[in-house]
């Protein structure tokens, strides 16, 4: 993580930053963020997943799209959804200097930097824009394929979402048969995207992000980006903090999260420590007016009689089954 980072007064007044503020007050954090994120480096190309800003910024999953789709239309930055990596244009002459002369020190730290970035669609083009000025000498070639710099971040409904972590997890689950992964390696997923640190960063117990995805573990669903995402516009449904929503999957054994789900817990009618006995034996008093002489059999198989003469049918215990999640 950063100790510092530099922000220029021109922001304000320059024409790229009079169309993030003229954009909306959701392009002026992500912008403002995107130049100050923890995660940044001096380059401005770094692994950003969308989650996180949602979560740093307080906007939630919705207002973290909206102002990257803006900032991005804007001019200031690019995504590249599928490497989770952004790349602020101007970031690196913030956060660097105008241009470097060969001897100076600088020279070497940036083509460290650059040669430790991810694998994203931006290298070739981040070379060929900051070469000349900071003396790079070595190129890299994305192996993705080459997307255009100014695409936005995916708007995918529900229902694709879905569609996309079932392919993930079938994928997933195919690589893990193959290759017998390490316990510390199977809570990051193959993709690169670590579940275990998402969790934390996103203020969840350590213990509990451990039991979650042991949970999911078992299940065989592995918690991808696209899952968690998921998961944060349901919290945010139920107006709780994604920590709590984590809480309550973990303790109750749950695959996902659903808003719907906390709204059953707090509205049912029937406590858990209630029994089938403590049902039965209210439905009895009901049926004999009360009387203290009603007798039940052990276990009520096939149905028994009270003392006054009335059939009593077996009563079966209607427990609350787990939810059943897609997530």
């Amino acid at each position: 993580m950063r100790d510092y980072s530099k922000f220029s007064p021109k922001f304000w007044i320059g024409e790229t930053g009079k169309k993030i503020k003229s954009s909306g007050h959701e392009a002026l954090i992500v912008s403002i963020y995107l130049l100050t994120s923890p995660h940044s480096n001096m380059l401005g190309i770094y692994y950003q997943p969308e989650v996180y800003i949602a979560h740093e910024t307080g906007l939630g999953i919705g207002g973290a799209s909206k102002g990257l789709e803006m900032a991005i239309e804007a001019g200031f930055c690019a995504y590249d959804a599928a490497s989770e990596v952004v790349w602020v244009y101007e970031m690196a002459r913030y956060q660097i200097a105008d241009s470097l002369t060969p001897l100076d020190k600088r020279c070497k730290g940036a083509q460290n930097e650059y040669d430790s970035l991810p694998e994203n669609a931006y290298l070739a083009d981040f070379f060929d824009k900051y070469a000349q000025a900071f003396n790079l000498t070595k190129k890299r070639i994305p192996k993705s394929p080459k997307i255009s710099p100014l695409e936005a971040p995916s708007k995918a409904l529900a229902s694709q979402e879905q569609e996309q972590e079932q392919e993930q997890e079938q994928e997933q689950e195919q690589d893990l048969k193959k290759k017998q992964p390490t316990a510390a390696k199977k809570k990051k997923n193959i993709d690169g995207f670590d579940a275990r640190k998402s969790l934390l960063d996103l203020g969840v117990d350590m213990q509990v992000a451990d039991d979650w995805l042991r949970v999911r573990a078992i299940k065989r669903a592995p918690l991808t980006a696209t899952a968690l995402r998921a998961v944060m516009r349901e919290a945010e449904k139920a107006h709780i903090p994604v920590s709590e929503a984590v809480r309550l999957s973990a303790e109750h054994g749950w695959q996902g999260f659903e808003a719907q789900w906390m709204h059953n817990l707090q509205g049912s009618t029937r406590p858990h420590e209630r029994s089938w006995r403590d049902d039965e034996a209210d439905i009895v008093a009901r049926l004999t007016g009360g009387l203290g002489s009603t007798k039940r059999s052990n276990g009520l198989s096939g149905g028994s009689r009270d003392s006054i003469g009335m059939d009593v049918a077996t009563l079966q215990y209607d427990g609350q089954e787990e939810p059943f999640s897609s997530i």
